[in-house]
């Protein structure tokens, strides 16, 4: 990772445990701030969903993720800032929503299971999938742009302090 040595900003990335040292604030090499990828969360679901034979809570998980893209869709075309309300308008209801039934099934599902591991996974990472609402020009989605580091003008808010 030295080549993302002195970067500070924003990384969109999966949850890859060996990206863990750009993340940590205690190291010195990095300042950089994770930034989850929501397709990463979808495919553990839609993988539970299509070995299903009827529909269940796995299809309740993708039926928020498809809330969430249709929203993102939505705001592609719109301006920095308009794109940022409709985010907060459209999306985080229905991000409290998803995480309100992440912690209510949690309970409900074997740690172990697929099911289990899908919403644990979700849960682990939330703060990283759910900051894409706050800074811009982060996504809802990273499949494109995996490991492209977003770079932040010395006149915006510093990364650190809008976690």
């Amino acid at each position: 990772m030295n080549f993302l040595k002195g970067y500070q900003g924003y990384l969109q990335a999966d949850a890859y445990t060996g990206y863990d040292k750009l993340f940590d604030h205690k190291q010195t090499d990095y300042q950089i701030i994770e930034v989850a990828c929501m397709a990463h969360v979808r495919r553990k679901f839609y993988e539970i969903a299509q070995q299903a034979k009827k529909p269940g809570t796995a299809h309740q998980a993708l039926s928020f993720i498809q809330k969430l893209y249709r929203a993102e869709k939505a705001a592609r075309e719109l301006s920095d800032d308009d794109r940022k309300q409709l985010r907060q308008e459209q999306a985080k209801p229905i991000l409290v929503d998803f995480k309100q039934w992440l912690d209510q099934t949690v309970n409900r599902v074997l740690p172990k299971s697929p099911l289990g591991t899908a919403v644990s996974y979700a849960l682990k990472n939330w703060d990283a999938l759910t900051r894409y609402l706050k800074r811009l020009p982060t996504q809802l989605n990273s499949k494109l742009d995996e490991l492209l580091p977003w770079h932040w003008k010395s006149t915006q808010t510093s990364p650190a302090s809008n976690n």
